[in-house]
């Protein structure tokens, strides 16, 4: 039972790490997808700016305003805001992702836990039980239905006994009359009559 409620008390202080420790990375993955998102937001409005900025080249270009390379370089630093903000968008994806992950893991591991406890403890109702069994089998009093006296055993010390098993007979202390019912052949009927006396061994 001492070594049962140890391995129950590991497993508890187990549980607790392991999800303390899910849960702390969850927070932080949290937080990162927070400040991802808020980037992100922040990027698109970017983007729509320089959106506008690069179509306003385009007139500047067509009236002769700025020449082509001025208006190459304003297109490339346009997409290559947009490719950055698409490996914004995938490490975004990629912490919501963790979360979800995480999430499933903290339940995931509660469960497992909380089964391999619940088997600990029923196999500890079991020890508790075996041991009561034991301390109750040391001694056991038969009481008779009536006061008498043994007549005769039906077992002996040490033997294994059933439910139902014959222990031993009683006799009442005080008999006032036996009832008897004796068959007796039919070649021995002429030779009985009512009130005779009988002698009965047994």
């Amino acid at each position: 039972l001492v070594r049962v409620d140890n391995i129950i008390s590991r497993l508890e202080e187990s549980k607790k790490i392991t999800l303390d420790t899910l849960e702390k990375q969850r927070l932080q993955y949290t937080d990162a997808f927070r400040r991802s998102s808020d980037i992100i937001q922040r990027a698109e409005e970017g983007i729509k700016i320089m959106k506008n900025n690069m179509e306003n080249y385009r007139n500047y270009q067509t009236k002769g305003l700025i020449n082509k390379d001025q208006l190459t370089n304003q297109v490339a630093l346009y997409y290559q805001q947009q490719n950055n903000l698409l490996s914004l968008s995938g490490q975004n994806e990629q912490n919501a992702l963790q979360i979800t992950t995480l999430e499933s893991q903290i339940q995931t591991q509660a469960a497992d836990f909380d089964n391999r406890i619940y088997q600990m403890e029923l196999q500890r109702y079991e020890l508790q039980k075996e041991l009561v069994n034991t301390d109750v089998e040391g001694e056991i009093i038969i009481r008779a239905l009536t006061d008498g006296k043994v007549d005769s055993l039906s077992v002996t010390v040490g033997q294994m006994v059933n439910t139902g098993d014959s222990l031993l007979q009683v006799i009442p202390e005080n008999i006032e009359n036996y009832y008897l019912i004796l068959w007796v052949p039919n070649d021995a009927v002429p030779y009985i009559s009512a009130g005779d006396k009988v002698n009965i061994r047994y």
